[in-house]
């Protein structure tokens, strides 16, 4: 076989003997993963918008309720929902691509918030 004569077009790979080359299947995990996560991380993404901004607006919103322990708990529901603002919707549309489809800018943010969440855990 002579790997030296290659057609190129849009589709595959095609050898000058009508050879067709593709990319080899990706395993059946792999497709039910690259579909099911970014369904799972958008809907934890609603979830953390809506409950965590339920939390910060009972908190901020009643005086009663200023008190050491429910100013931690908004803090923490604040850090939750810049959390399911910013990393969970690139991560889902990373399981989609397999690319980095924003600017730049936002591969930082992202990388600092998923970092921070990191360390933090330690």
């Amino acid at each position: 076989m002579n790997f030296t004569n290659l057609d190129y077009f849009d589709g595959p790979l095609m050898m000058m003997n009508d050879t067709v080359f593709t990319e080899p299947a990706k395993p059946t995990g792999e497709v039910v993963i690259q579909h099911l996560c970014p369904i799972v991380y958008s809907v934890a993404a609603v979830l953390g918008l809506i409950g965590n901004l339920s939390v910060i607006i009972v908190v901020v919103a009643d005086t009663q309720m200023w008190r050491s322990v429910n100013t931690l708990i908004a803090s923490l529901a604040f850090v939750d929902l810049v959390f399911a603002v910013t990393c969970l919707p690139s991560s889902a549309v990373m399981y989609v691509t397999d690319t980095w489809p924003f600017i730049n800018v936002w591969c930082k943010v992202s990388h600092l918030q998923l970092s921070t969440t990191n360390a933090s855990n330690r």
